[in-house]
């Protein structure tokens, strides 16, 4: 029994023996690479600094592009009482509103047929919500065109983000103008001389992306998703492939995506549609990758499949990573629940790691590993 115990100590202490050269080796070229990417610092030529390292093979471009309504176009103008008011300033035909002529004195709070209405927005709800309140708006203001009236407009204050809302608000198009005055304010009963000249065209709304990939049919698309202006997370990002391209004995089919910082609300189903549909390759999993100065261990965030998420980390990440679930915001709340999604923040690092960065980088590349072991079913070697 005690020589048996003793071999079985023997044997471990020579794997641990064999793995930590193996570790070791595995930290010293990432650093040095680490070192190699700090040099592309400027946020502006960051994919093409890594391109030119050889850090990238392959830079595509893609737009996403969704319709939001509509929008003042060439030709439109509005005068009150002599004065010019400035579209998108002082004024603003919102995006269902239809074209037209219209010059008449009005009476604020008073609703005359064949001529605009000059409606009070606190006449029209209480509640502070904008989704709410704009579907008040649009009611009054088809209500407006199908008694008679010439154009639509209203005063008063509308609810904090209201453009916003907008922009994810879809009514069907009016025939009358339809218009929000920002900076004029009459009293109740109050005449005003009005001339409107309202014209409309499509309001598009787009996002530039960038995304680094190999054509890859073979085995599903394992994505990560980037912030343009997080230089870290793409250097983590970029390595990570760099990595496993050089240690897995076939080819890894995983995608890096850039996405704009600031990334608009009412565009996140035109990019669930671009990551599902892209050359028609099923998605294995989509980890998207931030930095954060404040962190001094890695978070994980899981939002879809936490079972396939756990599975992939080490047993000693529990320990010390923070690990929690939620359902996620847009874009990653309206991927399909069977897409295992979730989302990694790293501490911000320094140009040349120490060793308790490279160890937290260590761990963060074997989450990743792991999701390509299980991709291609062959195991990669550090």
């Amino acid at each position: 029994m005690k020589s048996a115990l003793r071999l079985f100590c023997m044997g471990f202490a020579w794997l641990i023996s064999m793995a930590a050269p193996a570790q070791r080796k595995w930290r010293n070229a990432w650093k040095k690479s680490w070192e190699q990417l700090a040099s592309c610092r400027d946020s502006s030529s960051l994919l093409a600094c890594m391109q030119q390292l050889g850090y990238m093979d392959s830079l595509h471009a893609h737009t996403l592009v969704q319709w939001m309504g509509k929008t003042a176009g060439m030709g439109t103008s509005l005068q009150v009482d002599g004065r010019w008011q400035q579209a998108g300033t002082d004024f603003f035909p919102l995006p269902y509103s239809g074209e037209g002529d219209f010059e008449a004195d009005v009476l604020a709070g008073i609703q005359e047929l064949n001529k605009p209405w000059l409606v009070n927005l606190q006449s029209l709800y209480a509640a502070d919500s904008a989704v709410d309140s704009l579907q008040a708006i649009y009611t009054s203001a088809r209500q407006a065109q199908q008694n008679g009236a010439t154009a639509w407009m209203a005063y008063g204050v509308l609810p904090e983000n209201w453009m916003k809302t907008f922009d994810s608000t879809f009514f069907p198009e009016l025939s009358i103008p339809v218009i929000y005055l920002r900076k004029i304010v009459p009293q109740e009963g109050e005449s005003l001389h009005v001339t409107g000249h309202i014209r409309m065209k499509d309001s598009l709304l787009t996002a530039a992306l960038m995304a680094s990939y190999r054509e890859n049919r073979a085995s599903p698309a394992f994505w990560l998703i980037c912030s343009k202006g997080d230089v870290q997370a793409s250097w983590f990002a970029l390595l990570s492939r760099s990595f496993l391209q050089q240690s897995a004995p076939k080819p890894v089919n995983l995608r890096i995506i850039w996405i704009p910082d600031h990334f608009q609300p009412a565009l996140a189903q035109a990019f669930v549609q671009f990551i599902l549909q892209r050359q028609a390759v099923p998605v294995q999993g989509i980890l998207a990758i931030s930095t954060d100065a404040n962190l001094s261990s890695p978070r994980l965030q899981i939002y879809r499949q936490a079972d396939y998420w756990k599975s992939l980390l080490q047993p000693d990440v529990s320990k010390s990573w923070y690990i929690d679930s939620s359902s996620g915001q847009a874009p990653f709340s309206l991927f399909p629940s069977a897409i295992p999604v979730a989302h990694l923040w790293m501490p911000r690092a320094s140009s040349s790691p120490g060793k308790q960065q490279l160890f937290m980088h260590q761990q963060a590349f074997a989450l990743i590993r792991q999701a390509m072991e299980r991709q291609t079913g062959v195991s990669t070697t550090e």
